[in-house]
């Protein structure tokens, strides 16, 4: 009889240990949901903070665009005020280039830093301000801009 009580003990022990597995799942599966989701929402902010400043602001469109080719013509106050929009962008590629090598950004929006990086990094602004920052950047990422940037 206690033999038999035993066993049933063994059944219901592994029941609840599958249970316990299976709810351990889907929590790590909802956090990573959370997780992917708060990484769109940052992408989505990030682009809403650098496109909206030059959307919103003519003044500083037109530095922008002078920026790009010019950057030499800019005064003083203009050189930081573009360099330091050029800072956020490299610490937004920066974040999200994390997030990518935790597998939290998806692949369209992936391709779509990509694009940014090529397109708006051959900019002369970028490049001077990534001249000037790149040393506070991990070497894997120096490296992913070197190939992807300029």
């Amino acid at each position: 009889m206690l033999e038999q009580f035993a066993y049933v003990a063994q059944i219901v022990g592994v029941g609840l240990v599958v249970a316990s597995l299976v709810y351990v799942g889907r929590q790590l599966q909802q956090n990573t949901e959370t997780m992917r989701q708060n990484a769109a929402g940052y992408y989505l902010g990030l682009q809403e903070r650098l496109c909206g400043e030059v959307a919103s602001s003519r003044e500083f469109a037109q530095q922008w665009l002078r920026a790009a080719t010019d950057f030499d013509s800019l005064d003083d106050v203009d050189k930081q005020r573009v360099m330091l929009f050029e800072w956020r962008a490299f610490t937004g590629w920066n974040q999200l280039f994390q997030l990518r090598q935790n597998g939290l950004v998806p692949d369209s929006q992936w391709h779509e830093l990509l694009w940014s990086m090529k397109n708006f990094g051959s900019r002369k602004s970028a490049e001077r301000a990534w001249s000037a920052f790149k040393g506070a950047f991990e070497q894997r990422f120096q490296d992913f801009v070197s190939r992807h940037m300029m």
